[in-house]
Parts: structure tokens; C-alpha cells; sequence
């Protein structure tokens, strides 16, 4: 988060230009700013339709209001429900026109759940980042430590390679041992030392 307050700000809404929709309701110091920056990676030209001085929770206020046309991320289908609300926000400068009449209806973040298998991924992970992290601190900058090759190994098939397209393998109950040893017992870590430059 910046340094300015998530109270205050506008409430903006974007749409991709001579279009209905998809349409974006967004919360912001300068829309202007998120305009440029969004039509940078969009495949589309974007057009601001207006913005309203609105604090962040007046902007969760009408995502959850408009949940049931919630297409990803912040953006909405464009329904003639949501252009019609959009107008008159804009028109009379405030999301109060509409407040009283709109309710809440759903929630467009949807709590990320992990498996089974990924919390215990996730578990292993952090138990041997800890542990590395201790031997760090107790032998100062001047070092650090990695995990020996098995383990990293274990690691990076047990994780889904997004780039390679390959699915994480569960590790055999003996890599599991191994994992257990070394955070019990790291002392085989590898220790590496760090390339100190030296200011004058």
C-alpha cells in the first residue's frame, strides 16, 4: 500500500472505448494514472467513464453489490442494472444516489483454499526455510545456507512447474523421512559465502 491512506481517493469505472463492457470499478488517488497503466496491457483501448471521490470500502460496497455480473479480478459485465447505477453515480458525483437502493449480494474474492497436499507442501516448505534461516543468523552476513540437492529435489517436484507444464509428484514416503532428518538435523546444509563488496 502507498504512503496515502486507503481513506479518500476515487471510485473509478473503465471500460475498453466503444464498447459496453467488460467494465472496471476500481479505487484510486488518480484514475488517470490506472487508466494509462491498464491500457498498457490491455488488448483494447480503455476509456475512463467517470470517478467519484469514494473511499476503498465504498468500492467493495459495490462489488459486492454487483457480484452476481462479476467477471474476474474487477471487472464486471457490462448488465444495463450496473450501466444504469454507474450513470447516475457519475452524474450526481456521489455513490449515496445509489446506496439506499442497492444491497450486497456476494463477495467477488473468493477465499483461496490450498489441498491437503499443498498446505502440507506449503508446511515442509516453510519448516526448512526456517531452519536454513537459523544457521544464517547464527553464523552472520557473511554466509548463508542452502538445503543439499536431495532435498531441493524433493521440493521442486513436489511443486507444479507452471512453465514446464509438469504436475508435482507427492514425495515416497522415504523422501519424506529425508525431509525429516534434515529439519531435524540440518548438517548438511550447504554453506556459501557471500560476495561482501567493499565500499570505500
Amino acid at each position: 500500500m502507498s504512503h496515502r491512506s486507503r481513506k479518500g481517493g476515487l471510485v473509478y469505472f473503465i471500460k475498453p472505448a466503444r464498447m459496453d463492457g467488460p467494465i472496471k470499478i476500481g479505487h484510486s488517488w488518480c484514475p488517470q494514472d490506472r487508466l494509462i497503466s491498464l491500457t498498457a496491457w490491455s488488448p483494447w483501448p480503455l476509456e475512463l467513464i467517470g470517478a467519484v471521490k469514494a473511499e476503498s470500502k465504498d468500492e467493495r460496497f459495490l462489488h459486492a453489490c454487483f457480484a452476481d455480473c462479476h467477471s474476474h479480478r474487477e471487472w464486471f459485465h457490462s448488465t444495463p442494472r450496473l450501466r444504469e447505477a454507474i450513470f447516475r453515480i457519475v452524474e450526481a458525483e456521489t455513490i449515496d444516489v445509489i446506496r439506499d437502493e442497492l444491497k450486497p449480494i456476494g463477495s467477488i474474492r473468493s477465499p483461496r483454499k490450498n489441498s491437503p497436499t499443498g498446505s502440507r507442501r506449503l508446511s515442509y516448505r516453510m519448516r526448512i526455510y526456517w531452519v536454513l534461516r537459523k544457521l544464517d543468523l547464527r553464523d552472520g552476513p557473511a554466509c548463508y545456507y542452502r538445503a543439499p540437492e536431495e532435498i531441493e529435489r524433493i521440493m521442486t517436484r513436489w511443486h507444479r512447474d507452471y512453465r514446464s507444464g509438469t504436475d508435482p509428484q507427492d514425495p515416497m514416503p522415504s523422501e519424506i523421512e529425508a525431509l525429516e532428518l534434515f529439519i531435524a538435523n540440518p548438517a548438511n546444509a550447504i554453506r556459501r559465502e557471500r560476495k561482501l563488496k567493499v565500499v570505500a
